[in-house]
């Protein structure tokens, strides 16, 4: 990676945003980072969104790059949309409604996000762990907030035994989602 790159990205993500602005940018703030995005991450954290997405094949937008940053600083807990959307607002109010949702079901589908439901089934988003493939299981607790990734090869055997024996159709490689209480919310629930 050469020294440019990072310059290279924050441009580009500023060129992004200013092209979804109302106003353009004053001529002097044109090499600047867009300021959501500045406040979203340090230039670190927006190279590794700009890897993540380049490695799963998909072209860096402004509001792909922001989704991610904002998961990740929420990291391990999972937001839903409108929480989402709502950062979004307070960091940059450049992404509208839809392309969030666009981004978000882009980013599921390639494998960097994890999609999962609370007790009230909402959909809850969140990054996937580092070395944890599109095929990983997940503990998740019922409100949602927390996600777990698990990579164990004979609870998956046990689980697709199981899935098999009650009728289930499995895949190569079925996904299996396991809902618990963390201990966060049975604490909460015993202190009421």
């Amino acid at each position: 990676m050469s020294s440019h790159e990072p310059t290279q990205a924050i441009d580009l993500m500023a060129a992004f945003s200013r092209r979804n602005r109302k106003h353009a940018a004053a001529p002097e703030e044109a090499s600047a980072p867009a300021d959501g995005l500045q406040e979203a991450g340090d230039s670190d954290s927006l190279m590794r969104q700009v890897k993540r997405l380049k490695s799963a094949d998909l072209r860096p937008t402004t509001t792909r790059i922001s989704v991610l940053a904002v998961l990740e600083q929420a990291a391990p807990d999972c937001l839903h949309a409108n929480q989402i959307l709502r950062e979004l607002a307070r960091l940059s109010g450049t992404e509208t409604v839809g392309s969030t949702y666009r981004a978000l079901k882009d980013l599921q589908e390639c494998g960097l996000l994890i999609r999962s439901w609370n007790e009230r089934g909402k959909t809850l988003y969140r990054l996937r762990p580092e070395g944890h493939g599109p095929g990983g299981n997940t503990l998740v607790c019922r409100c949602g907030r927390r996600l777990v990734a698990v990579e164990d090869s004979v609870l998956q055997e046990t689980l697709t035994r199981l899935a098999t024996r009650e009728g289930f159709a499995v895949q190569d490689r079925p996904v299996f989602t396991i809902s618990t209480v963390c201990a966060g919310c049975e604490h909460h629930a015993h202190s009421r």
